[in-house]
């Protein structure tokens, strides 16, 4: 090559694109075929041909059976008209290996309307699909188990709302049956007898109180969709309501301290209200119980509160007794199904919070949890 002025920008040209990490091939549109009058190194590299076996040829050597026709009926089509054309297409090496080709084509030198010349940027970008094609292979499988997992789930609902219907009233028939047993035979039946029939009722009720709590559990999910803006304040008030009852048997003094507005089920917020302050009026000490329930605002959550003066919970048990059937006292100590805080997290769960306790032994225990805030803004009531 001379060193006249004339050639001097096709021999910077060449020699910028010997070191560059992009395959580069130059067509003449002005021959028949379009065929290849230039291409660098790397484009040698790439498809494993030397440079006498490209130099003249139309880069339809690179296709093959597993070549997306559709994308090269593209590709024709945009060298027709001389438009951009970019596009990943997979390609053929010289010893019959794939690899997929960003290809990016480019009209050059336009004159007068006419096209000398095409510019084409090539790079390999196999590990990349590949990458991609695993993550969409793994983003079906997870619809997949998703769409299984959700029909398993309703069928589970359907069984369980079936079948504690169908226990729920058997076992209170069997309580209130015994109930008059005991009360007709007390004057009867020796003190062993009685006390049988006494743990026999108790089972009853106890067993009909864990087929209610995993019914709620079951129907969490179901509820969830369910949702409106709730007068939390008002909410409480009614579950305190319900329980006055046992706060009056516990001689349970109660602060309220005004509570916002959020937008939940209230099915879900009333469960959670009432498994909390039950099990504060359960699990109380000798000494004179204070419930307080509260909730401050943090940004974009409401974070809720429960908070007694009762026995208290060690440190390590604080995963424990969210799990389903885990106690930390005995049933003998405090009567219950072990069910009450799993579902409480669930619920938390199902309206988008998290839920966590403090406590020391001797002292009390506060549960905490959290509802996001309506979109919209929600102020004290």
């Amino acid at each position: 090559m001379s060193d006249t002025s004339a050639d001097l920008p096709l021999q910077l040209f060449r020699e910028a694109m010997q070191w560059i990490e992009t395959g580069v091939v130059i067509t003449d549109n002005r021959q028949k075929d379009n065929p290849i009058i230039y291409a660098n190194p790397r484009f040698q590299h790439l498809c494993g041909y030397d440079l006498t076996e490209i130099l003249g040829h139309n880069c339809r050597f690179l296709q093959g059976p597993e070549t997306d026709r559709n994308v090269v009926t593209k590709l024709r089509e945009a060298l027709r008209s001389g438009a951009l054309f970019q596009e990943q297409l997979l390609n053929y090496r010289k010893n019959g290996s794939t690899f997929w080709n960003r290809l990016t084509i480019s009209p050059v030198g336009r004159v007068d309307g006419e096209i000398p010349y095409f510019v084409g940027f090539q790079e390999d970008v196999t590990e990349q699909m590949t990458a991609q094609a695993e993550r969409d292979r793994a983003e079906r499988q997870l619809r997949v188990h998703a769409d299984q997992l959700a029909q398993s789930n309703e069928a589970l609902e359907k069984f369980a709302s079936l079948a504690s219907h169908d226990l729920r009233e058997p076992l209170r028939t069997i309580a209130i049956h015994l109930g008059l047993v005991e009360q007709e035979t007390e004057n009867r039946l020796d003190p062993r007898s009685l006390e049988s029939i006494k743990f026999v009722r108790d089972a009853a009720v106890r067993l009909g109180e864990m087929v209610q709590d995993l019914l709620n559990y079951s129907r969490i999910d179901a509820d969830v969709p369910k949702r409106e803006l709730l007068d939390t304040h008002e909410l409480v008030k009614q579950v305190l309501s319900q329980l006055q009852d046992s706060m009056k048997e516990a001689n349970a003094r109660i602060s309220l301290d005004l509570l916002p507005a959020v937008t939940a089920n209230r099915t879900v917020l009333m469960l959670i209200f009432q498994n909390l302050i039950s099990n504060a009026i359960k699990y109380r000490g000798e000494k004179p119980l204070d419930i307080r329930i509260s909730a401050k605002d943090q940004d974009t959550e409401w974070v809720f509160s429960v908070q007694d003066s009762g026995i208290g919970i060690l440190e390590k048990d604080f995963d424990r007794i969210f799990q389903m059937f885990e106690r930390v006292y005995s049933r003998s100590q405090y009567p219950g199904t072990g069910i009450g805080l799993a579902l409480c997290k669930k619920c938390v769960g199902s309206l988008g919070g998290r839920m966590w306790v403090k406590s020391e032994i001797g002292i009390g225990s506060e549960f905490c949890f959290t509802i996001p805030r309506n979109p919209k803004g929600t102020a004290l009531l």
